[in-house]
């Protein structure tokens, strides 16, 4: 692993120092605030560090489960498969960010997806999340929004030590500590955690590891940042599909054995007041050793394993200028991909279903389920590289009367692949309220995996594209906040396994319609806040039904302060029936899975400057579902905390 290596180039950008004040969100450092001078560019949700202190997340799930438009699932329970969905879409469509840093690994099964469970919510300070299409700025990957995880100082940090202890019921615990050095001009900070589901979730186990330091430096003109992160994960769990822990025939669980690293180093500019330029250098390392006992009777699922050695280095150079109402964002960044994996697939019999594939002979008209006794094991191995480079810009009008238009464009080339997508944005306000439009495209460069696989990876696939439309409108009476949106997005040349060819293939269009209501309300030492989300997802000329996908989500949330030292957070959030496939009858069924509505409580009280005892509740209800066929979800669990603050 390479990854520390970025830090080396500290001494180069040293000398030119130099800004004070946040960038808009086009400049991609690890941690800017969203500057919204130039006005409402994005469809923007951000969970403050005072919100994350309030709401206790249990989980990197949980933090982010609460903004509408968004599911954050645990398919198996931490040990098994954790994604975010945004607006129905896939979980690869999401680009995720830590300090800056992209983590996505297109190595892994799911085309990309990150896990969310190899992240801790415990570091987290800050979370912005972006709707929609973003790929002007972002590049592949961007194609449903991206997702922001902060952990590094933030400006006019203070210095101090915390460290926390949490014990759980079940065994479970989590344990954090940070040490931040911080002067007028200067922070570090070290962070570490360690925590462990213990056994709250049946049939299901993760360990996670983290440590990360960071540096920040501010001056009149300039900010400077570098840092870096390791993870090391240890997750086991029914093997998704399964049945779990209620149908499985087959105690034995997936293993997934990894090590994550992240660095970056940025620079901002300012060498005049109406001009800034930022530079970013990242790299993202991803070790994964990964064990399946397969699905019984294993024809469908056999036994498999395989490593995954995954890197990705990034630069990126953006020039913002600005005269009056007129705002440029011109830029340039290049990515480099490297991954290798060797894993086999081991039938126990040679399935006669799959002779033909083997043999290069058509399938046979009739599924008849027979295997000869003969063991056979299938190499998977692959080893990719990939280049590319992209060039952006954007363009931003503000009037004095308040009205925004932006139009933007970026132009992607790299070994095969060229792409070209755009976005136009208009804003218009409306006495108390504020009207916006907007209209994007989005790319998504093939996973490795697909491209790749020794058995069904195909090295002929196209990018998969994606066309959105969405309306906001936002209003703000005094102490009542309301937001209301409404998108409808048409994905296209996406990815899907075709089982007559045996072989990955672009063939599926589908339609994603929907919209989102929020309702903030503040008075005295009380804030309600409501939420409801709608996705219809259709598979073009297909009965297909995407699994995974609940059509409505609901939150509710209530907060009270009745002193500054004491404060209690709830939130109630329902999740619509979904459909669901299992294998655990030896075929592939569909099912639905039942609607149900959870309740989790935190409590945090300040005995003085030092210490804080917190407390949460989680499932107060005690409710009975399942995000997947056979894997019940926890019940009532009870947490109890120390906060030690120096």
């Amino acid at each position: 692993m390479r990854v520390f290596t970025a830090l080396g180039l500290v001494g180069s950008l040293l000398s030119s120092t130099v800004i004070a004040d946040g960038l808009e969100s086009i400049l991609v450092t690890a941690n800017a605030p969203v500057d919204q001078s130039v006005g409402y560019l994005d469809s923007l949700d951000i969970i403050t560090r005072e919100q994350i202190s309030l709401q206790q997340p249990v989980d990197t799930n949980q933090l982010l489960d609460g903004i509408e438009g968004v599911y954050a699932s645990r398919e198996g329970g931490p040990g098994g498969v954790n994604s975010l969905t945004v607006r129905g879409a896939e979980p690869n469509f999401a680009v995720v960010l830590i300090d800056g840093v992209a983590v996505n690994d297109p190595t892994n099964t799911r085309g990309g997806s990150f896990d969310l469970a190899t992240m801790s919510a415990i570091a987290v300070r800050r979370v912005e999340l972006i709707k929609g299409p973003r790929s002007v700025v972002y590049g592949s990957d961007a194609l449903a929004g991206v997702v922001k995880l902060i952990t590094a100082p933030t400006e006019g940090e203070s210095s101090g030590l915390q460290l926390y202890q949490e014990s759980q019921e079940y065994g479970a615990f989590r344990q954090a500590g940070e040490a931040v050095l911080a002067n007028a001009h200067h922070a570090v900070s070290l962070q570490a955690s360690r925590e462990d589901s213990g056994r709250v979730w049946q049939g299901s186990l993760r360990t996670l590891e983290e440590m990360a330091v960071h540096y920040r430096a501010d001056f009149d003109h300039s900010t400077l940042q570098l840092g870096g992160r390791q993870a090391e994960f240890d997750k086991r769990a029914y093997p998704e599909q399964s049945g779990g822990p209620r149908f499985s025939t087959s105690a034995e669980r997936d293993i997934s054995i990894g090590d994550d690293q992240t660095a970056y180093i940025s620079s901002e500019i300012s060498p005049m007041t109406s001009w800034r330029i930022a530079a970013q250098y990242s790299e993202f390392d991803r070790f994964l050793d990964y064990y399946s006992p397969g699905i019984a009777p294993y024809n469908n699922v056999p036994e498999n394993f395989y490593t995954a050695d995954y890197s990705r280095q990034q630069w990126r150079l953006v020039s913002e200028l600005r005269l009056g109402g007129i705002n440029l964002n011109v830029g340039i960044d290049r990515r480099w991909e490297s991954g290798v994996s060797e894993g086999q697939v081991v039938f126990t019999s040679i399935p006669v279903d799959a002779l033909g594939f083997l043999l290069g002979l058509p399938s046979p008209p009739v599924e008849t389920g027979l295997g000869l006794p003969v063991e056979l094991a299938l190499d998977t191995d692959y080893s990719l590289r990939r280049t590319t480079q992209g060039r952006f810009a954007e363009l931003n009008w503000q009037s004095d009367g308040d009205w925004v238009l932006s139009a933007g464009i970026r132009r992607d080339t790299g070994d095969e692949a060229h792409e070209t997508v755009r976005r136009y944005r208009v804003s218009v306000p409306a006495g108390l309220t504020r009207i916006n439009f907007s209209y994007s495209e989005g790319f998504k460069l093939p996973s490795f995996f697909a491209l790749g696989h020794g058995l069904v990876g195909n090295p002929e696939l196209k990018p998969e594209q994606v066309k959105s439309y969405d309306i906001e409108w936002l209003a703000q009476w005094y102490a009542v906040g309301l937001e209301l949106s409404v998108f409808h997005t048409q994905y296209h040349d996406l990815i899907d396994f075709d089982a007559e060819a045996f072989t990955n293939v672009n063939r599926n269009r589908v339609t994603s319609r929907g919209g989102e209501i929020s309702l903030n309300y503040r008075w005295h030492r009380w804030q309600l806040r409501g939420s409801w989300s709608h996705v219809a997802i259709d598979v073009e000329r297909s009965d297909r039904r995407l699994a995974n996908r609940p059509e409505n989500t609901a939150v509710l949330e209530l907060n009270w302060q009745p002193a500054d030292y004491l404060s209690w957070h709830n939130r109630v959030r329902w999740v619509d029936e979904q459909f669901a496939t299992s294998l655990y009858t030896g075929e592939s069924r569909e099912y639905v899975l039942d609607d149900y509505t959870l309740w989790d409580s935190a409590l945090r009280w300040q005995l003085n400057n030092m210490l804080a005892i917190t407390a949460g509740l989680e499932n107060v209800a005690n409710t009975r579902y399942q995000e997947a066929v056979g894997f019940p979800g926890h019940s009532r669990l009870l947490r109890v905390g120390l906060l030690f603050t120096l």
